[in-house]
């Protein structure tokens, strides 16, 4: 793709409950694979990345309709990937997005579900266990931290975990979304990976207590969305812990 494209507006990053938009194309070309990109000046879909699968849906206009079958970040551009039903888009042509709302509702909740267990890990003791990862995927749904949990507590970490989970999730909590800069960012976040850039924002998200970690995924609006949420496994070992849940 043309690196002197200007990088593409992420609207899911302001919200993401935005299930339709308009936008306008700035550049088409052919997928290696035989499908077509689409690059567009802004959009709402997410692509592949942060542990969190792409959305799909489509692109169209009223004489044109394009099946966006995967979505991908590359050095500042959404690529949205797939194949036309109808027509072909012309380069500045004004188009209209719609993403597959189910879908980012569930990826959504698994994101969220993700930092609210970890909020969950520091409230009943382990705050010596240290973010690491996460997976969250309808079909693996994990969080991975640096550190182990005793042996003997692993039979009861797992209920100690739901019930507070659960405490939360009943009393709710709006979450908190903030463009910041790093300087900010390392004041509120309780943890803060090494390789955030410094000349530009930072978005940083809170799902309790005013607990904030950067974070690029999408979210529920409010915990008590997650109710369901289900610890399934906890696995810890060779200085390593997993945390397997479901939403």
């Amino acid at each position: 793709m043309d690196s002197n494209l200007q990088p593409t507006e992420l609207l899911y990053m302001k919200d993401s409950y935005l299930f339709e938009e308009t936008a306008k194309v700035v550049a088409t070309q052919d997928h290696e694979d035989g499908r077509r990109i689409i690059v567009l000046d802004q959009t709402i879909f997410y692509p592949q990345g942060g542990g969190q699968r792409f959305d799909i849906g489509k692109i169209y206009t009223e004489d044109v309709s394009f099946d966006v079958e995967e979505v991908r970040f590359v050095e500042g551009q959404v690529l949205h990937i797939g194949k036309y039903e109808k027509g072909e888009f012309k380069t500045g042509e004004e188009v209209k997005l719609q993403i597959d709302s189910e879908r980012r509702i569930l990826h959504s909740k698994l994101q969220s579900a993700g930092h609210l267990i970890d909020m969950a890990v520091r409230h009943i003791g382990y705050e010596n266990l240290i973010p690491a990862k996460g997976a969250h995927y309808p079909e693996w749904s994990e969080v991975e931290y640096h550190g182990e949990i005793k042996l003997e507590e692993l039979e009861t970490i797992s209920q100690k975990l739901q019930s507070d989970l659960d405490n939360m999730i009943s009393q709710g909590y709006e979450v908190k979304i903030i463009m910041s800069s790093k300087k900010e960012a390392e004041i509120k976040c309780y943890i803060m990976p090494a390789q955030l850039p410094d000349n530009k924002p930072i978005r940083i998200v809170s799902v309790w207590d005013d607990k904030f970690m950067p974070c690029g995924g999408t979210h529920v609006k409010n915990v008590s969305d997650l109710k369901g949420l289900k610890i399934t496994r906890v696995k810890s070992g060779k200085g390593v812990t997993k945390i397997s849940y479901s939403v």
